[in-house]
């Protein structure tokens, strides 16, 4: 029997130059003012279609996509806000709760973890949406891009049911949206360090 542990369970499941940005940069990042003008926003979407779950967060068969982070780069920012519309496949008994996208500036040193299906311990074709953007901020999940705007976007599964082959594919259609925005000026704000880690373990 499998136990599934949540990546972020306060979400209910929730990001190369990558040719997965639904347009180029120009036109994939919506750049506005937030209330009062204070800071420009930015959010980057990325298409999902295709795009496969193989082994443990780290392992080398996992795909990584480096982002630019566009008219941010250069500038200290920080990552507030997810959301998602994917429907998942699973292969060779592998659970929908499973696959999960790792988010993180570009050292690694800031990070969340998005589990679309969390909570779903089935096989199985499935899809899953966020309902629009979720505030990382209120969750505790924010955290700071480095200098160079960049992110570090890494697809995984929690329990390798399947070492060394796809245990899930996001579907056609399949999207995530990762909000950011320019932090006006260093200062506390700049501290703010991982947005939530959680340890994922599982026995049978």
């Amino acid at each position: 029997m499998k136990i599934a542990l949540a990546t972020i369970a306060a979400l209910s499941g929730i990001a190369t130059a990558s040719t997965y940005l639904s347009s180029d940069d120009s036109e994939s990042l919506n750049i506005e003012g937030t209330a009062g003008g204070s800071a420009a926003v930015a959010t980057i979407t990325l298409d999902l279609s295709g795009i496969t779950t193989w082994d443990l967060l780290g392992d080398g068969d996992n795909l990584v996509m480096i982002l630019d982070g566009g008219p941010f780069a250069n500038e200290l920012s920080q990552v507030i806000g997810v959301g998602w519309d994917v429907t998942l496949e699973t292969f060779g008994g592998s659970w929908l709760s499973e696959a999960t996208i790792g988010v993180e500036n570009s050292d690694q040193s800031g990070s969340f973890f998005v589990g679309p299906g969390s909570g779903v311990d089935t096989s199985g074709i499935q899809a899953f949406s966020s309902g629009g953007l979720i505030s990382l901020v209120s969750e505790g999940l924010d955290f700071n891009l480095n200098e160079d705007g960049d992110f570090r976007v890494e697809f995984f599964e929690t329990f390798d049911d399947n070492s060394n082959e796809i245990d899930a594919e996001f579907l056609a259609g399949s999207t995530l949206r990762i909000q950011y925005t320019i932090i006006p000026a260093p200062g506390a704000m700049a501290l703010l360090g991982l947005g939530g880690l959680v340890s994922v373990r599982r026995r049978r």
